[in-house]
């Protein structure tokens, strides 16, 4: 009874099957994050790199041993906050 929803060779109605699966897949999407979860990991982020840096004794790093840490570029919402300003002033 489930055969019946398989191809057949028209040959000799055999059902037909294959070792591997077909090379051209639908693949799944990526999962999508909202703007406003992102928005909160990059500023988390941001303040995570900030209050990295500003934690020194006797002016030397507390990262002793430790890869430096880049400068966090600003986040999407903050530079277009900062052109429409600019803008703003035109």
């Amino acid at each position: 009874m489930i055969a019946k929803h398989f191809d057949r060779d028209p040959e000799t109605n055999e059902v037909l099957w294959f070792a591997a699966p077909p090379i051209q897949i639908a693949h799944t999407p990526a999962p999508k994050h909202s703007l406003t979860y992102l928005h909160f990991l990059a500023t988390k982020r941001k303040q995570e790199s900030e209050d990295a840096d500003s934690m020194d004794v006797d002016g030397e790093s507390s990262t002793h041993g430790k890869r430096k840490r880049t400068p966090v570029p600003p986040t999407v919402t903050e530079t277009l906050a900062a052109v429409l300003k600019d803008m703003s002033k035109t």
